[in-house]
């Protein structure tokens, strides 16, 4: 009987069913393979417990191994993918909860997940592995247990979630920082065992030191000392992206946030956000008003953070005017019809899928792994290669270490170079090559040491020591050398290639002494075209498919090479 009524409550349940056809459709978009940016890196540390670039996420690393571990049998890629998505969809959940409680309404509770849920700012961090996915997590489950702070258990529990928060991502400190300063105005008799659990939460940082001493495999920024530690934390790395633009560029990029928050929140629910402020205000100031010091910091930090994918920066904004608008929403008295509000929930719905949904729809993406592929498996045995393209780097360290593909291939991040952990991971993973450039690497992993802590004397040292070990990296390899670069213009590529030649050699360019070109086969080029509708990013990587089958084209037509350039041209047309 039990188990009759459970059936009938959930079947007649509508609200359950409408949960249901979220997950469906956002679980529809899921990406089968690695993608661009940091998901390589990203799955390959969870595999490996590696140290990730800063701030080192050590509790989205533990949390996903352990997510791993109940999965054997999933390759890794979906396995990161599914990550990402649970840790989001866990989040809209909480979210409509929190937005139930402010607003006593269900039906506009689910209007506003709808929002949130089927942005294109929410929807591109769930179809695919990111640290993003669980800022939102943090954030919601922060809102909401402020909310119910009221009992002492869950205010210390919200310290030790403020603690976990700290040492996933600093832009979580947008909500941090206003809600600290209220609990140390406000609670000053229990601030001592707040901070204690604060503190518990924290230790997850433990991590980075314990683990770099272990010598992971890739330990990035190495964080054994304090001092280290400090540097990784901090994001020592990426300060010269902060708080470094010009005002123009600062104004620039707010009115570029600005528009792009109207437009996630179709216009009409951006508006209504600042009568939510108001009412939102009577009802509960302290949470209004952290809430504006949330969207004000989050705002500051973005917009002058200089970098290309800077859209997730707005996550801290996000999602206080999302809040903001659903209690506007829930004080325009019209609006509080039951068939308004299902009107609305419906037309909602549907113009977010129609907007969003090729946006975001991944279920047959396969861009990153089959360009990273295709490169790959051209390359003669025990190619160099070297490229200054994160987008080819990163899905190549998850082919190497995790699908075991190409193993006999050196390929070095000339950027990573730059640092003393990743000359660390050459030497065990490249250990016999490294040996035939003991000297050139000597001399500029002493360079590159006084660097990191601040003493060099002379950057032409360096910089000369650099190219001295690039350079001779290629010498060693001779007709094996190879590059993947975005950017042919490159200052350091122009000293690498004094009386050398670049010649298209499939998807790559060899570096050669003469202009003799050789031609690899493009009928073995593989390629599956996104269904999704592709972002710059993306568009980067089909230009360099046009552009390398063009420049084939052009060394084909000079020996006269009817039949293959033919076979080419038809294969440009899938571009």
């Amino acid at each position: 009987m039990f188990i009759t009524l459970v059936k009938k409550k959930i079947l007649y349940n509508w609200h359950f069913l409408y949960f249901l056809l979220l997950f469906l459709i956002l679980f529809s978009t899921l990406s089968p393979s690695v993608g661009l940016i940091d998901a390589g890196e990203l799955i390959f540390g969870i595999e490996y417990l590696n140290i990730l670039h800063p701030t080192g996420y050590p509790f989205f690393t533990l949390l996903g191994k352990v997510f791993f571990l109940f999965l054997p049998f999933l390759p890794p890629a979906f396995k990161g993918n599914l990550f990402s998505f649970f840790i989001g969809f866990l989040a809209i959940i909480i979210l409509y909860f929190l937005i139930k409680k402010i607003t006593n309404d269900k039906l506009i509770s689910l209007i506003f997940i709808t929002i949130f849920a089927f942005s294109n700012l929410f929807w591109s961090i769930v179809n695919e592995i990111e640290v993003y996915s669980l800022v939102v997590f943090l954030i919601v489950l922060i809102c909401y247990l402020f909310l119910k702070s009221k009992k002492i258990n869950i205010t210390y529990f919200l310290f030790y979630i403020l603690g976990i928060s700290l040492t996933h991502h600093l832009m979580i400190l947008a909500i941090i920082l206003p809600i600290l300063i209220y609990f140390f105005l406000t609670k000053k008799k229990k601030i001592t065992i707040l901070l204690i659990f604060l503190f518990l939460g924290f230790s997850f940082y433990l991590y980075l030191p314990i683990r770099a001493s272990l010598k992971p495999l890739f330990n990035w920024g190495n964080p054994k000392d304090f001092l280290r530690f400090f540097w990784h934390i901090s994001g020592k790395q990426y300060r010269i992206w902060s708080f470094s633009l010009s005002m123009e560029e600062v104004i620039r990029n707010f009115f570029k946030e600005i528009n792009f928050l109207l437009k996630e929140m179709l216009y009409f629910y951006f508006l209504l956000s600042f009568w939510g402020i108001y009412f939102l205000f009577k009802k509960n100031k302290n949470f209004a008003l952290i809430l504006i010091f949330t969207v004000i910091i989050g705002i500051l930090n973005a917009v002058n953070y200089g970098i290309p994918d800077i859209q997730p920066y707005y996550l801290p904004a996000f999602i206080p005017l999302i809040i903001f608008s659903a209690e506007g929403f829930v004080n325009i008295k019209v609006f509080c019809q039951k068939i308004i509000k299902s009107a609305f929930l419906v037309l909602t719905f549907l113009l977010l899928i129609i907007l969003n949904y090729q946006n975001n729809n991944k279920r047959n993406y396969y861009l990153a792994e089959d360009f990273t592929f295709n490169i790959l498996q051209s390359l003669p045995e025990n190619a160099l290669v070297i490229t200054d393209w994160w987008d080819f780097y990163s899905p190549s360290l998850y082919f190497r270490h995790l699908k075991k593909i190409r193993q006999d291939l050196i390929i070095i991040d000339k950027e990573l170079l730059r640092r003393t952990f990743y000359l660390e991971y050459l030497k065990k993973v490249y250990s016999n090559f490294l040996d035939t450039v003991k000297e050139e690497l000597k001399e500029y992993e002493k360079y590159l040491y006084q660097f990191e802590y601040g003493k060099l004397k002379n950057n032409l040292d360096i910089q000369r020591a650099y190219v001295k070990l690039l350079k001779k990296f290629i010498e060693n390899k001779k007709e094996k050398a190879f590059i993947v670069y975005l950017n042919l213009r490159d200052y350091d590529l122009k000293a690498l290639l004094i009386n050398k030649k670049l010649i298209p050699y499939f998807l790559a360019f060899q570096v050669k002494d003469t202009g003799e070109y050789e031609y690899y086969d493009f009928n073995n080029l593989k390629y599956r075209r996104p269904q999704k509708i592709l972002n710059e990013r993306e568009n980067l990587i089909i230009d360099y498919y046009k552009k390398m089958i063009n420049l084939n084209i052009y060394f084909l037509e000079k020996s006269n090479q009817k039949e293959k350039i033919e076979e080419l041209k038809k294969i440009l047309l899938k571009f």
